[in-house]
């Protein structure tokens, strides 16, 4: 846990020193729900807190901007295995899943339609890095529900890589101090070491988030 809290801290601290020298700098906090869907997975959902730092070109009307977060964010997976019995019919389904925890640090570009002086429209991009911190993965026999855990830290124990990295993007509404956004980001890495039998769960997550501007 004290690992944990140090990198939260220095990923904060990373994104603070990006945009601390700005003028136009606004902070906010931010916490949502990660809809994860590896291609040929389940959804597993998690969530997401942190901070973020956003600079702006340009203090009134619509601007570009440049922002920078830190998270904890939580991902994963679930898969399914069959079970068939000697005929080939199906018997039953076990349930393979995944829980990850990343410190993940997304740098955007966007730009901020502004609606009037209350209300703004806003669609941003830019690519995520990310590092594995803990997590887990187990099963659940489909027949006997029995929990088989196979990975007490599924970043220590040999079965998932450390670091992340892929793009992302949001699109979201601002009133006043509020931000509430819809957004997607997608892995360009295969997370897993060595040769599984089984997809690879390339990293695909849905975000909806609420962020408040201090």
């Amino acid at each position: 846990m004290a690992r944990f809290t140090a990198l939260l801290m220095a990923g904060i601290l990373a994104v603070t020193s990006t945009v601390c020298s700005a003028q136009k700098v606004d902070f906010g906090v931010l916490a949502g729900l990660v809809f994860s869907h590896p291609t040929d997975y389940n959804t597993r959902t998690g969530f997401s807190v942190g901070a973020k730092g956003i600079y702006t070109f340009r203090e009134n009307g619509s601007s570009w901007f440049v922002e920078a977060q830190a998270k904890l964010a939580s991902k994963g997976w679930k898969y399914d295995i069959a079970t068939y019995d000697e005929g080939g019919n199906l018997v039953y389904y076990s349930d393979w899943t995944c829980n990850a925890y990343y410190l993940e640090i997304p740098v955007y570009a966007g730009y901020k339609f502004k609606v009037n002086d209350n209300c703004g429209i806003f669609i941003e991009a830019g690519p995520y890095l990310a590092a594995g911190l803990f997590g887990n993965s187990g099963m659940k026999d489909g027949e006997n529900k029995y929990e088989y855990e196979y990975y007490s830290n599924v970043f220590a124990d040999g079965f998932y890589k450390r670091f992340d990295w892929g793009l992302g993007g949001n699109v979201g509404v601002e009133y006043r101090h509020l931000q509430v956004s819809v957004g997607l980001h997608h892995s360009l890495m295969n997370p897993l070491k060595g040769t599984l039998l089984m997809p690879t769960p390339k990293d695909r997550s849905f975000m909806l988030s609420v962020a408040y501007i201090i």
